[in-house]
């Protein structure tokens, strides 16, 4: 393919940019366990600008028996108008706890990807980082065991570390809906987790559309205020990633 000097260095630029940003990504990751920017090309789909990033987790694949879509839309709802067995049916507009996603599986997903369609600067996304219940928890973290809560009698369930170690890192689980704890050591480190929930967690609106949080998964654990009625029409995509470019 032949290009001319002026296309050329407009590609030239294009891939600075993108080097530029994901840099900005990585370091901001590395630095804080998440990455915030306001009104980030509102006009592209969650699912295109995830993929420009990494490497999107095919959940219609992996987990197809649960119906899963690889962009989730995250409503406000009720309790009564909830599907079972998710945060809206117990918690509905009320806040949801501070929690990791997908915390039940062996290895959680890495990253999500939070993307806000419709907001309100009234409805908070709050944010704990993981070394903050570390700091405080001496040695507990690493005796911590959860297991997932039975959906039905007959459920297998096999019991979780709470600090976990995959490809070299060093990952942190915690839902406290979804998971119970099963020894003292997770007992004891629920009392931090609640402690430095109070003193520690970080506080993000999205209200514009592109308004767009990059959570690691594995070191940062995220919650969200109450729903006003008011702002029902709150529409938030979420998409998870097993990668971001430039991340190492």
């Amino acid at each position: 393919m032949n290009l001319s000097s002026e296309q050329g260095s407009d590609l030239s630029m294009l891939g600075l940019q993108r080097q530029l940003r994901d840099d900005a990504i990585s370091t901001a990751l590395n630095s804080h366990g998440y990455f915030f920017l306001k009104e980030w090309q509102p006009e592209t789909s969650t699912f295109e600008l995830a993929c420009s990033i990494g490497s999107v987790v095919d959940l219609e694949k992996i987990a197809a028996a649960y119906k899963l879509a690889n962009v989730q839309a995250l409503k406000p709802r009720e309790s009564d108008e909830s599907s079972p067995h998710s945060y809206s049916s117990v918690y509905g507009l009320k806040g949801f706890p501070l929690h990791t996603d997908y915390a039940h599986w062996g290895t959680p997903p890495r990253f999500l990807m939070l993307r806000c369609q419709a907001g309100d600067p009234s409805v908070i996304t709050y944010l704990l980082p993981s070394s903050c219940i570390a700091d405080h928890a001496g040695q507990i973290i690493d005796r911590a065991i959860v297991v997932p809560r039975r959906k039905h009698p007959a459920q297998t369930i096999c019991p979780l570390a709470v600090r976990y170690r995959k490809a070299g890192r060093t990952g942190f689980r915690w839902d406290s809906l979804f998971l119970r704890p099963l020894n003292q050591a997770a007992e004891a480190l629920a009392d931090v987790v609640q402690a430095r929930s109070n003193l520690d967690q970080i506080a993000i609106t999205m209200h514009d559309p592109g308004d767009t949080l990059i959570i690691d998964n594995w070191h940062m654990l995220h919650g969200r205020s109450e729903v006003p009625h008011r702002v029902l029409n709150r529409h938030i995509e979420r998409i998870y990633l097993s990668n971001l470019r430039g991340l190492k």
